[in-house]
């Protein structure tokens, strides 16, 4: 494969890199927060998708830290 080229990650492997489970991904591809590639009946997600979704999470605030401030 090309360097230069967007390396496609199976649904599992991506889940798997991020650490959730099969409902909690699908649950973020339902909601938007994670774009998938459909190839036929597999579903791909790309790599710079993990890399933004990845940096995306440092943007967030999470609601327990709003509290105890």
């Amino acid at each position: 494969m090309h360097n230069d080229l967007d390396q496609l990650r199976t649904f599992s492997e991506a889940i798997k890199i991020l650490g959730v489970r099969p409902t909690w991904g699908h649950a973020l591809v339902r909601a938007g927060r994670l774009r998938v590639v459909k190839l036929g009946r597999r579903t791909f997600v790309r790599s710079s998708e993990l890399r933004r979704f990845i940096d995306s999470l440092d943007q967030e605030t999470s609601p327990r830290a709003d509290r105890a401030i």
